[in-house]
């Protein structure tokens, strides 16, 4: 199951840089192929995130214990003064194919999970482009190509802390999604990079473009550090 899931682990603060649309807002209903920019979260002076990765395939839950540690290691310095110094950190892997039921923070207005799935959706939309793959946002979230679904995006804040992430399509077993209806979306389905392309794209092959999009879009620097294995070995 290819898929590449990038799941941001960090503290945001509370500001934010103001940035107008290049064209035309999006409207309910109209699809977007131009870079659309919405506000884009202030991080850290440091604006830098640290990118650890692991190509190995890994069950589901310790790779979520590994986003929860980070995330209580930022929640633990707030707490006790104010502000974290711990790194922002980016994580890629895949792991085997799951069913999840999404949990809905209430910490988070409507209108601040659209802020960020809209930061998601932009880093998709410049990879996707890199691929020459016509994909473009809705009303409804993600990114699609046509009426299919290419990148699913389910970033999760609470208390200014950011996990949770992004997943793109490389080169996935879409029978899996014949299980279900994804999103709850009636009449739509899903693709993949290498379906759309008709050459196989494994995680691996996204992963410069996705850097560069991400620093363009956060205007942040992103350094590897692959010193430890990601789900064995840990991050903190």
């Amino acid at each position: 199951m290819s898929t590449l899931l990038v799941c941001f682990a960090g503290h945001r603060g509370k500001n934010t840089v103001r940035h107008q649309p290049v064209e035309n807002p999006r409207e309910p209903g109209n699809q977007q192929t131009s870079a659309w920019l919405p506000s884009i979260p202030r991080w850290r002076p440091s604006t830098e995130f640290v990118l650890r990765e692991s190509w190995r395939k890994s069950p589901y839950l310790p790779a979520l214990e590994v986003q929860n540690a980070i995330a209580r290691q930022h929640l633990d310095e707030l707490k006790a003064k104010g502000t974290s110094s711990a790194k922002n950190i980016l994580l890629f892997y895949e792991h085997y194919p799951v069913f999840t039921i999404g949990i809905r923070n209430k910490s988070v207005d409507s209108a601040e999970r659209k802020r960020l799935e809209d930061l998601g959706a932009e880093l998709w939309l410049r990879l996707a482009r890199d691929f020459d793959v016509p994909a473009s946002t809705t009303c409804d979230t993600g990114v699609w190509v046509n009426d299919n679904k290419i990148a699913a995006i389910g970033v999760r804040s609470s208390r200014w802390i950011t996990t949770h992430g992004i997943a793109l399509n490389c080169d996935i077993d879409l029978s899996w999604f014949e299980h279900f209806i994804p999103c709850g979306l009636e009449g739509k389905g899903v693709t993949s990079l290498s379906k759309e392309t008709k050459q196989t794209i494994q995680p691996q092959d996204a992963i410069p473009a996705f850097i560069e999009s991400f620093q363009n879009v956060f205007d942040c620097t992103v350094m590897l550090d692959n010193s430890k294995d990601l789900i064995t070995d840990g991050v903190l």
